[in-house]
């Protein structure tokens, strides 16, 4: 099992759309490996967002192990609100960095959740999550990035979707284009020059898209000539995309490959503000002087001028004695939004539910033990009864301890409650600021993550003609290093999906590295641009 490797992302992708798609015709690339490869869903990880999906793919472990639960995540000690990504690369080996250590060549472009870039043996661009595409911080080695700017053109990192409401769905669809086919470019260059035994590259304009276009891919009404056109355009960018795929895969035709999604969509129809039920329910309180202090833009202004930042604050809480992220939690406008000396439960991450615990928290409220016990108990209850108030159904199904979902040595930063089973067309969202109405409904935004994304295979070492059985996004991690010959770390929470690959060889076993110092801290300006991009993308306010 020593064929090279080649994993080509598509962010988002649904097996249920690729499925009709291919029945009408298109897609042929995909449509050729669903009848003569390996196909399947594959089922990603609670919750089903892009930070939690990648690290757990890249790793093939749960969130309790790799410490990745949403998009922001609460600093130790505090409620200050990080971006997901500032304590830098995730602190489990991935699985580039396990194939560098054997002596294995790499070269990964895009791949959310990998900035900084890891000193791979080979080459690594940085996808989501990096905060500026335009020094050469986000590429491994940076001095490759000059030569690749100087041959291909500027590097595009991403397309915000969430700005392209005033833009137009035209521009939207120009400005995914353009970086689908910079993407492609870069991608087939380095794959021409570059010796590798694993290339990936990961496209994110699925799911760019998706956010925003759903209703012209899966329309339940008909549809004007107007939206028709538009129909027509969106469809043709999805055959392109297929092209796209078609020359990677004619480019290394002695590879096995491996097209795969983080997770997958569906229709949305509203917005559920999980910390408006909160304070409808008498558990969360907001912070009304803040309220008013928001309202002066100005004072903000004049707080950035004398130089007062999130660094300088940091650093002056240290000198001081102080929690440097208590210090921070003072500037930040989001941290301060609730009134932490009567709020019992908030959200900080998409269906992720904290408790306000005394010991823990160091404005907790909430007693350890059976008071905590029964709060949850009774939050479980109301969110599991709650109901759109437009057709009276519930779309909560399923609400669970976060010990009974996730496992490992970081499970003391998982939230307290989760929503792992729900009706996916309502997004669950850990709004920061007062809102009146629990359900928002959606104007821009037509398309939500669903947990049901794909994987294809197909190549020398892929049993033909196979249907996978149920794979999970952790699987492909061991999958893929047992494909290039290599043990699996036997800390790894996910399997190799037997059944996809031609060969019967047993899996070997190694001990795995468990939790990993990387050294990687981003600064305050990155956080700031971080959180930046994600508001561009629609994911936090």
């Amino acid at each position: 099992m020593s064929a090279r490797l080649m994993i080509l992302g598509l962010d988002g992708a649904s097996w249920r759309l690729t499925q009709k798609m291919v029945a009408d015709g298109r897609l042929p690339t995909l449509g050729r490996i669903l009848k003569d490869g390996a196909a399947g869903p594959l089922y990603s990880t609670i919750p089903d967002v892009s930070p939690t999906a990648w690290a757990s793919f890249m790793s093939g472990k749960n969130p309790g192990q790799h410490g990745v639960y949403g998009f922001g995540m609460k600093a130790p000690g505090s409620y200050f609100l990080e971006p997901f990504s500032s304590r830098g690369r995730i602190p489990v080996q991935s699985l580039w960095g396990a194939l560098s250590a054997k002596g294995k060549r790499v070269a990964v472009i895009n791949v959310p959740m990998t900035y900084p870039p890891e000193p791979v043996n080979g080459i690594m661009i940085s996808g989501f999550g990096t905060p500026d595409d335009t020094g050469n911080r986000f590429v491994y080695p940076a001095e490759k990035m000059d030569e690749l700017r100087a041959k291909l053109g500027p590097y595009i990192l991403d397309v915000h979707w969430n700005q392209y409401e005033k833009l137009g769905i035209p521009a939207l669809l120009d400005a995914n284009r353009k970086m689908t086919e910079r993407r492609a470019e870069y991608g087939l260059h380095i794959l021409g020059q570059e010796a590798w035994d694993l290339f990936m590259l990961a496209f994110v304009s699925t799911d760019r898209l998706q956010h925003c276009l759903w209703q012209y891919l899966e329309p339940t009404k008909s549809l004007t000539a107007e939206q028709q056109g538009i129909r027509n355009q969106v469809l043709e960018y999805y055959d392109y995309l297929d092209g796209v795929l078609a020359d990677f895969m004619t480019a290394s035709p002695d590879a096995n490959v491996m097209i795969m999604s983080d997770h997958g969509f569906g229709p949305c129809t509203a917005a559920v503000n999980v910390n408006t039920f909160l304070e409808q329910q008498g558990y969360l309180t907001w912070n009304k002087t803040n309220e008013r202090l928001l309202r002066f833009k100005w004072l903000a202004k004049i707080i950035k001028s004398l130089g007062i930042n999130r660094q300088s604050f940091g650093r002056i809480a240290k000198k001081l004695g102080m929690n440097e992220y208590r210090g921070l939690e003072k500037l930040s406008h989001r941290s301060n939004n609730m009134d932490w000396g009567t709020t019992r439960a908030f959200s900080y991450t998409p269906s992720g539910i904290y408790l306000n615990l005394k010991g823990r928290e160091h404005r907790g409220i909430v007693e350890p033990g059976a008071e905590a016990e029964k709060l949850m108990d009774e939050i479980k209850e109301r969110l599991e009864d709650l109901k759109d108030p437009a057709t009276g159904q519930r779309i909560i199904h399923r609400v669970a301890r976060g010990h009974e979902v996730y496992s490992g040595p970081r499970l003391d930063m998982a939230p307290d409650l989760m929503i792992a089973e729900s009706d996916t067309r309502y997004m669950c969202n850990f709004n920061l600021y007062r809102t009146k109405e629990i359900f928002e409904r959606t104007s821009w935004r037509s398309g939500n993550h669903e947990p049901e994304g794909l994987v294809l295979a197909c190549g020398p070492g892929i049993a033909p003609r196979t249907r996978v059985g149920r794979a999970e996004l952790i699987d492909l991690c061991p999958t893929a290093l047992h494909l290039l010959g290599e043990p699996v770390p036997d800390d790894i929470d996910g399997r190799v999906i037997s059944e996809m690959l031609l060969t019967t060889e047993s899996v070997k076993s190694v001990a795995g590295p468990g939790q990993i110092d990387t050294g990687s801290v981003m600064s305050a300006e990155e956080q700031a641009q971080v959180f930046e991009r994600l508001k561009g993308l629609g994911y936090i306010e």
